[in-house]
């Protein structure tokens, strides 16, 4: 699998997982069409991407033990 292959990976679960749009694609670095915006906030949700993340971590974690906790087979909605 390719770099780009991982993040794509990761984009769906996060995505699958109910996570903010906004914060898997500012994870992503993606570009803002405002250049200017873009480049001047590096913190944009970050709380909520420290929090995404730190579970995108837990996951891939428990998949590497071969163990899937119950809490990770349940839909998980957060703020959007």
């Amino acid at each position: 699998m390719t770099g780009h292959g991982f993040r794509h990976t990761m984009s769906t679960i996060l995505h699958v997982e109910g996570y903010n749009s906004a914060w898997i694609e500012t994870l992503l670095a993606h570009v803002d069409k405002n250049a200017i915006h873009g480049a001047y906030n590096h913190a944009q949700y970050l709380e909520g991407r420290q929090q995404m993340m730190q579970w995108y971590s837990d996951y891939i974690d428990s998949l590497s033990r071969n163990k899937l906790p119950q809490f990770f087979l349940q839909k998980r909605l957060y703020e959007q």
